[in-house]
């Protein structure tokens, strides 16, 4: 029993395999391709500026830290756990919207990373 089900998974490890290589290179599309841009609104990133700037500007990031090259985040998504991050550590009661609001703040503000 235990020699068959191998034996199923290998084959099928294989064939998903060679199914991959048969799809051409041109219908593959890479993360910098795909820019989906979704409106934030205005008061979401007024809310995430007024939650942001009281206390992490002062106390935690000046802009510069956003804008340097050698920034830790590199996509929207860190961004989004970055917030949340510093949220828990400043022991912060931010709700998921509140997380979002200050992440779509900094993007909109610094990082100008696409939002799927």
């Amino acid at each position: 029993m235990k020699l068959t089900y191998w034996l199923f998974i290998s084959l099928f490890v294989t064939l998903s395999v060679q199914a991959a290589d048969d799809i051409p290179l041109s219908e593959v599309t890479t993360p910098s391709e795909v820019v989906v841009t979704t409106p934030i609104p205005n008061e979401a990133v007024e809310h995430g500026k007024e939650l942001h700037n009281p206390e992490c500007v002062t106390s935690c990031h000046s802009p510069k830290s956003y804008i340097s090259e050698n920034r830790k985040v590199k996509d929207f998504a860190h961004l989004n756990t970055f917030v949340q991050m510093c949220a828990t550590n400043l022991d912060k009661s931010w709700f998921e919207e509140d997380v979002a609001d200050v992440a779509n703040y900094l993007n909109t503000e610094y990082y100008k990373f696409p939002v799927e």
